[in-house]
């Protein structure tokens, strides 16, 4: 069965993609687990390092720099650094998906599923190499049983025809979220 994407996804549906990607490893072990917003998390951390940063600043102000003070300046400038480096790298991947999104071809056979993109690049799993699917609130996702990192995506427009394939042709595939 192929599936032609014409439109472009949602930014929703792409944070969703992106985050299941990020965390396939926890949703592995608890496959019903409530997924997080990567974007969202990352953010926080961030606002919340600057909060505590300045709050130590303060404190050093105050009472005077002390050793106590300056590690937890140099922790809290790390947790920035860090949070700011992934909120970075999130938005650029985030803007890069949304741009190569329009004339995907999502092939489920046989062999197992593949999302082939505009853009020339092909992603594969077969299905011996697939735990389970999983339906997010904007996303249906192929979780891999492997650490390879592979996670296909697809919007919850096409639930109703990849549903009835897997229910047909896969019916030992486990789907959570439905």
């Amino acid at each position: 069965m192929k599936i032609e994407i014409k439109e472009r996804g949602s930014e929703a549906f792409f944070k969703e993609a992106i985050s299941a990607a990020n965390q396939y490893r926890k949703i592995i072990r608890k496959p019903e687990k409530k997924l997080l917003n990567v974007f969202t998390y990352f953010r926080a951390a961030l606002i919340l390092g600057i909060i505590f940063l300045a709050l130590c600043i303060a404190l050093g102000v105050a009472w005077g720099i002390d050793a106590l003070i300056t590690t937890a300046i140099v922790l809290w400038c790390v947790v920035i650094l860090i949070s700011a480096v992934y909120t970075v790298r999130l938005n650029k991947m985030l803007k890069s998906l949304m741009e190569g999104s329009i004339g995907s071809v999502l092939t489920l056979d046989e062999a197992g599923i593949e999302l082939e993109k505009a853009s020339g690049t092909d992603v594969r799993l077969s299905w011996n190499n697939v735990l389970f699917a999983r339906v997010f609130r904007e996303a249906l996702c192929f979780i891999p049983k492997e650490d390879s990192g592979i996670v296909i995506s697809v919007s919850r427009d096409y639930e109703a025809q990849v549903l009835s394939y897997l229910r047909s042709e896969k019916p030992e595939l486990r789907v959570y979220g439905i």
